[in-house]
């Protein structure tokens, strides 16, 4: 069974949302048109050079480019109803996830003549902290490319702490905020599905956050705290149609 829950693809997770307001990069060329109605489901796919978006919404996007969850975008309405189809390439190869989101940031900002500022708002969130028993998992031995993957089983290679409560934001859908103070790179597994309700709800995919609440303790000995904290909201100040071509 397929999880609907990881960044797109398994791949790199974004750091885009903390490196800065201006965009580094830009793609070279990008078509960006309406979505035919009726078209199902999104998807966000990624090759060498080229970033394609399908049946997405301007939220979508935003969550992509720079790294943030739902709950930490605001503005108008049509960032959640209004969807598009992108298509964007490169004038050479892309190093990783996070340089295709400071390039997404640069087209929104031509395209949809976006603006948007951060502020910070107080907020339930969810503190990840280490369990009584301590960490059941050790240092990364060999540096590799950090990175954070899963369909099912939660695969992370020299993955620091906060990619991992990043990585959480979006299965648990509020903000996750790294307060175990471990520092330094790991490797680790996590079977979410061995956590998967005994009696599933036919034609209902599992609950996702609550395997990891389940899971987290057992699994990596570490566990899930409910807390209020600020956060960094990102605030869309101006968007408009976009330029297609």
């Amino acid at each position: 069974m397929r999880l609907r829950i990881f960044p797109v693809l398994g791949v790199l997770l974004s750091t885009a949302f903390v490196q800065g307001d201006t965009p580094l990069l830009s793609f070279e060329a990008a078509t960006v048109k309406p979505s035919q109605a009726g078209t199902g489901g999104n998807n966000i796919g990624m090759s060498s050079e080229t970033l394609t978006l399908r049946n997405v919404t301007l939220a979508i996007c935003l969550k992509f480019a720079y790294g943030v969850q739902d709950s930490q975008i605001a503005g108008p309405d049509s960032l959640n109803t209004e969807r598009y189809d992108i298509v964007a390439r490169a004038a050479a190869p892309v190093a990783n996830q996070g340089q295709f989101s400071l390039m997404l940031q640069s087209l929104l900002a031509e395209r949809f003549h976006l603006t948007l500022h951060r502020e910070s708002k107080e907020m339930s969130v969810y503190a990840l902290v280490v369990a009584k028993n301590g960490p059941k998992f050790r240092k990364s031995v060999v540096e590799g490319r950090p990175m954070l993957m899963g369909k099912g089983t939660l695969v992370a290679q020299w993955a620091s702490m906060k990619m991992l409560a990043d990585f959480l934001s979006g299965p648990m859908r509020v903000r996750v905020l790294d307060m175990t103070g471990l520092e330094g790179q790991y490797d680790f597994k996590f079977d979410l599905m061995a956590f998967a309700r005994s009696d599933p709800v036919p034609g209902q995919e599992p609950d996702v956050a609550d395997m990891v609440l389940s899971g987290l303790e057992p699994e990596l000995g570490l566990k899930l705290e409910s807390r209020k904290a600020p956060v960094e909201m990102l605030v869309v100040d101006h968007v408009e149609k976009p330029n297609e071509n």
